[in-house]
């Protein structure tokens, strides 16, 4: 049962992201920069209000899209009465974030501050903000957590309030693969400023089943040591749904980085989707390849309409980044989906390859596949990945050294980054496709979503 405005709560935990220009999804892995008007929901903070207790009430602030001041934030927490505060912190804007870190402890000496970010997957990072008497998130999944926000105390290894002097790293973190959570509290971050550039309703929502990724890519801020796989349990995810529902939510988009993995508890929850015929409209990301027409299908009649997948290069000759996937695998995959219905993004990386001057080959490639999307992204040695511990010991780039993104926002290491802007005209600028894009287009509501995320493309950032 959700609880009523007259409620009198234990505590108040409040999950922030603190502001920034332009608005910037703050994640543990990742930082996310929107390449067109989409900002997702913080699926981190949904994750972790799952283990908040019932009699705690709990609220988020996204300072960022509501184009706060950090000076707007405190006065907030003030009114608000917070007891803990959860804040996210982003390796693009370090300088930024810490400052603004700096401010609250000032601001609230005695309050509880636990933060997280794709930062702290280097030990130099953590050791900045510990002084700071602040507790450090490194997975959202490790029951333990709800300790923590019971009674302030840490004794999950996926916390850490203080580190041993005598490692050079982070200490490895081992957790269960399979895990039993309460629900998240959904109702405290459903708001239409956040959506999917898939959307095709407004009030949607994020789910996971797994956080985590069973393929070790390199380049990938996911193929960290410090980031074990894990998964919810199918009815865990099944009891989420039946809350969303509820909640009257339409859309959903499903955050697992291969969705299908692990099988088992995909196949239960897309079962309970179609028995309960509970009409969600969704999408996902996958790996082509790994999926069967069987599983497919099933995917369909639960109400998938899009899926996402890491297609990187033309030059499919990646295995020097441990990133195994066949032409005939993403072609095979494509063809499987369309026939099914379901439109196919691909992710693709300029200069994966050490050529970020072939934006033409690469962009026509992707026409050429008969993609319904792309998302181009700029070669980035992420925080975490196996290739910026490469890049540092080449010399390529220093330790502590941070501010890049795959967008090229603030800093990248590669030469004619400004070629992504190129590879988005020229696939989105073509007026046929523009033509079919909108023949598909079923409801008002999903016509003003695609209209703004169309004009936003073509916007400087």
């Amino acid at each position: 049962m959700l609880k009523t405005e007259t409620t009198r709560y234990a505590g108040h935990v409040l999950f922030l992201n603190p502001p920034s220009e332009p608005p910037l999804y703050r994640g543990i892995v990742c930082t996310w920069v929107s390449k067109a008007r989409y900002i997702w929901q913080p699926f981190d903070f949904i994750l972790l209000s799952a283990q908040v207790p019932a009699s705690m009430q709990v609220s988020y602030l996204d300072s960022a899209i509501h184009r706060m001041t950090i000076k707007d934030t405190l006065r907030f927490i003030r009114e608000k009465t917070v007891t803990q505060l959860v804040m996210s912190m982003s390796s693009i804007v370090w300088d930024k974030d810490k400052a603004a870190l700096v401010s609250l402890r000032d601001a609230f000496p005695k309050l509880s501050i636990a933060v997280f970010g794709d930062i702290f997957q280097e030990k130099a990072f953590v050791e900045q903000v510990l002084p700071l008497k602040v507790t450090v998130i490194r997975h959202p999944l490790d029951p333990g957590i709800a300790g923590y926000f019971r009674t302030g105390e840490v004794s999950s290894p996926a916390l850490l309030q203080k580190l041993d002097g005598a490692l050079d790293s982070l200490p490895p973190l081992a957790l269960k693969q399979s895990v039993e959570l309460p629900l998240p509290r959904h109702e405290a971050f459903l708001n239409t400023k956040h959506r999917s550039p898939f959307d095709k309703y407004r009030r949607s929502a994020i789910v996971t089943i797994s956080w985590g990724c069973p393929y070790p890519c390199s380049y990938c801020s996911w193929s960290s040591p410090y980031l074990p796989f894990v998964h919810k349990s199918a009815q865990s995810v099944i009891g989420e749904l039946e809350l969303l529902r509820r909640l009257n939510v339409k859309e959903i988009f499903f955050s697992d980085l291969s969705f299908g993995f692990p099988s088992e508890a995909a196949k239960e929850v897309l079962k309970a989707m179609i028995s309960r015929d509970w009409k969600f409209s969704w999408h996902c990301y996958i790996k082509a390849g790994s999926l069967s027409e069987e599983f497919l299908a099933m995917m369909r009649q639960a109400g998938c309409h899009t899926v996402i997948m890491g297609i990187e290069s033309d030059d499919l000759n990646l295995s020097k980044f441990n990133r195994r996937v066949s032409l005939q695998d993403i072609i095979k995959t494509i063809a499987l989906c369309h026939g099914l219905k379901i439109d196919v993004c691909g992710d693709f990386i300029l200069g994966l390859n050490g050529l970020a001057d072939n934006w033409k080959e690469l962009t026509e490639f992707a026409i050429n596949l008969k993609l319904d999307f792309a998302s181009f992204n700029i070669y980035t040695p992420l925080l975490g990945s196996l290739e910026r511990y490469r890049k540092i010991k080449e010399g390529v780039i220093q330790e502590g050294e941070w501010g890049y993104d795959t967008t090229g926002y603030r800093k990248s290491l590669i030469e004619h980054s400004e070629n992504r802007a190129k590879c988005v005209k020229k696939f989105y600028g073509r007026p046929a496709y523009w033509l079919k894009r909108l023949s598909k287009i079923k409801t008002p509501e999903e016509f003003l979503i695609k209209l703004q995320e169309a004009a936003n493309l073509f916007l400087p950032k």
